[in-house]
């Protein structure tokens, strides 16, 4: 049976060692987020680390306010509260941050009761539709699709995870020497800063690819779409980021139904591709279009560094990147917009050393969606 972390808790408060107590405090919070501790133990927990919300030394005092999250228990009430009003800030930053989440579990558990029904009733309304043959191959491969998409996320995630908590154990050594490296530790924390980032873009960006787009289409001129599309690529480039002339030729009156939003976003993401396909140099981006009465056709090309064949063929796949410090999302959204929202099609033509073309198809008209 394993040990009690409440016990190594209260053991490490008989010690008076603040590091000991914040790991064991740690420890705890794990084991109630793995709902490991029930009843007289779960009891035993809730106390101490009610005695350690008053202990003298703020890292303690911070470790409990983000352990609180996953205590359910009728002392936690009392506990947060008396952190929440803590003289130290990063005390009381840590507490509002745990009373945040606990309202957002609350939330996501309603969402997820609301989701399960809504799910129920588009099953039903596909085997009425399809048959009930149809509705169990959907099912299967979407949670084979599902079990696919997490595994990978795990794999992104882990990765990146995994360099952060690397860049954090160099910043907590480097501040246990005398005498301490500002400009270290100060390299440190931008690289931390950069990682927590590159999560925060990388969970915005599954959201991106994986949420439904629910917004009308609308007329809208071309021209206007990709020159929003330039303008934004330009203005969110970091010093040294990309660098090129974005040329844009498109006729003014070529005019389409566009969720107008998305097709910005499908557009500055192929934009900076090209650009980023100069590898640091400067070049051109040539984006021309040409329409008859039914379709538009777009190109976006650059004369870059290109891709294999092997690269060409991965290109579209989520999490699948030429560029060192690429995530593989961009694509995936431009062809979720491209072929899904808008009911086109794209393709790539590219030679390795010569450059890349990407080409979308749009329809000039879509057909509204009927709510059903």
């Amino acid at each position: 049976m394993s040990a009690d972390p409440s016990d190594a808790l209260a053991s490490a408060l008989e010690a008076s060692d603040p590091d000991a107590i914040v790991r064991a405090v740690e420890a705890v919070g794990g084991a109630l987020r793995d709902r490991a501790l029930r009843g007289a133990d779960l009891d035993r927990a809730a106390k101490r680390l009610g005695a350690c919300a008053a202990h003298a030394d703020w890292e303690v005092r911070r470790a409990v306010a983000l352990a609180l999250v996953h205590l359910e228990h009728e002392a936690f009430e009392s506990i947060i509260a008396k952190l929440e009003h803590d003289k130290h800030k990063y005390v009381s930053r840590a507490a509002a941050e745990t009373i945040a989440r606990r309202h957002d579990k609350v939330h996501a558990g309603l969402l997820n009761k609301q989701h399960g029904k809504l799910m129920e009733q588009w099953v039903a309304r596909f085997a009425g539709d399809h048959g009930a043959k149809a509705r169990d191959d959907a099912v299967r491969i979407a949670r084979r699709y599902a079990h696919v998409l997490l595994f990978e996320i795990d794999h992104e995630m882990r990765n990146v995870l995994g360099t952060l908590d690397a860049t954090l154990e160099n910043l907590e050594h480097g501040l246990k020497q005398e005498p301490i490296d500002a400009a270290a530790a100060q390299k440190r924390v931008t690289r931390a800063r950069r990682q927590t980032t590159l999560l925060t873009e990388m969970i915005r960006s599954l959201a991106d690819v994986t949420l439904e787009n629910t917004s009308k289409f609308h007329e809208e001129r071309l021209v206007d779409i990709v020159e929003l599309a330039k303008d934004q690529v330009l203005r969110g480039a970091r010093d040294g980021d990309v660098a090129g002339d974005i040329v844009i030729a498109i006729d003014g009156a070529i005019a389409i139904d566009a969720h107008r939003h998305r097709l910005v976003q499908a557009s500055m993401n192929l934009i900076k591709n090209a650009l980023e396909a100069y590898e640091g140099k400067r070049g051109p981006v040539r984006v021309t279009a040409r329409a008859d009465d039914a379709r538009v056709t777009i190109d976006f090309a650059d004369d870059g560094c290109g891709m294999s064949d092997e690269q060409q063929r991965d290109a579209f796949q989520l999490f699948s990147s030429t560029k060192a410090r690429g995530r593989g999302f961009g694509l995936t959204l431009v062809r979720q917009i491209v072929e899904v929202e808008h009911r086109g099609a794209i393709r790539l033509v590219s030679r390795e050393g010569e450059g890349t073309t990407i080409t979308i198809e749009l329809p000039v008209k879509q057909k509204q969606e009927k709510e059903r």
